[in-house]
């Protein structure tokens, strides 16, 4: 019975992002909307004024600085409609740990500058896996450089990040686990609220987008309680031979 009331509050818990992402989704696209239209003319409206400027004139700079943020905004909005519309799944027959593979891959110049040691524990029997494999590379590379930022001043000798696949019950699973300090257990209901970051530069939609693209996949993105460092379980079904 204990066992079926932890699953069933999971599923509750997943259901309840599911529906809180979905609504704030739709405002954001509205938002989105209203934003990008006039940050469109402002920059058109600076290169006309730029074009009037002498190449010498100190001016240029401020136009320069000023598009410059212009684009900063642009892209801080595409992440807002990322979010807010990810597109539909363009499912194909997946080999998960390749996906892993070439995410390893992607930090491994990032892993090793943090002095991070990168480990793969992965069950070479898994069958592949109908889903987007762009997609799911963008969860997974999420997750990944979440696991390195959590160390980056982490004094710990021996600094891991682990890619473990394995099969359950249909199902293929990943766990990114990483050894830094770990996120408090009172902080562990809001990660992947958007917006929820913890970092200063931080816009907080990357675990929220990513949870999204599991949901999408009927699958499920959650964090596991640890004494130590910081382990996320992606579990996504529909397995082919």
């Amino acid at each position: 019975r204990r066992q079926a009331f932890d699953e069933l509050q999971s599923t509750f818990q997943q259901l309840l992002q599911a529906e809180k992402l979905a609504s704030l989704g739709e405002l954001s696209a509205g938002i989105v909307h209203e934003v990008r239209n006039p940050l469109a003319s402002i920059k058109g409206a600076i290169e006309i004024l730029e074009d009037e400027l002498g190449t010498e004139s100190p001016r240029r700079e401020f136009a320069e600085l000023a598009k410059t943020e212009i684009e900063r905004l642009d892209r801080l909005v595409g992440e807002f409609l990322r979010f807010a519309r990810p597109a539909e799944p363009s499912r194909v027959p997946t080999d998960l740990n390749s996906i892993v593979a070439s995410v390893s891959a992607l930090i491994e110049n990032q892993a090793a500058s943090g002095e991070v040691k990168i480990v793969q524990e992965l069950d070479r029997g898994l069958s592949k896996i109908f889903v987007d494999a762009e997609q799911i590379r963008q969860v997974i590379l999420n997750l990944a450089i979440n696991g390195l930022q959590a160390m980056d001043n982490d004094a710990a000798e021996a600094k891991t990040l682990t890619f473990r696949t394995y099969s359950r019950e249909g199902s293929c699973i990943l766990e990114v686990v990483d050894s830094g300090p770990g996120i408090p257990t009172e902080n562990l209901s809001k990660i992947f609220d958007p917006f929820y970051t913890t970092k200063e530069k931080g816009i907080g939609l990357g675990l929220s987008i990513a949870h999204k693209i599991a949901t999408q996949h009927g699958g499920t993105l959650e964090i596991l309680a640890a004494s130590s460092g910081t382990s996320f379980r992606l579990c996504v079904g529909g397995h082919k031979k």
